[in-house]
């Protein structure tokens, strides 16, 4: 079986869910299919409370 490309999925539900907690919270990809780096984890996400300005 392919792996799965759930990068598109990522960039829609992830940002959502943290809006929803907070709504500074950014999130970035560090590594997720179709685009993983080897030698990271399969799927990697960052999410970034950003400090108010």
């Amino acid at each position: 079986m392919p792996e799965f490309p759930c990068l598109s999925v990522g960039l829609v539900e992830f940002p959502a869910f943290a809006r929803t907690i907070d709504i500074r919270i950014k999130t970035v990809c560090l590594s997720c299919p179709p685009e993983t780096i080897p030698g990271t984890p399969y799927c990697s996400w960052k999410f970034i409370l950003e400090e108010e300005g």
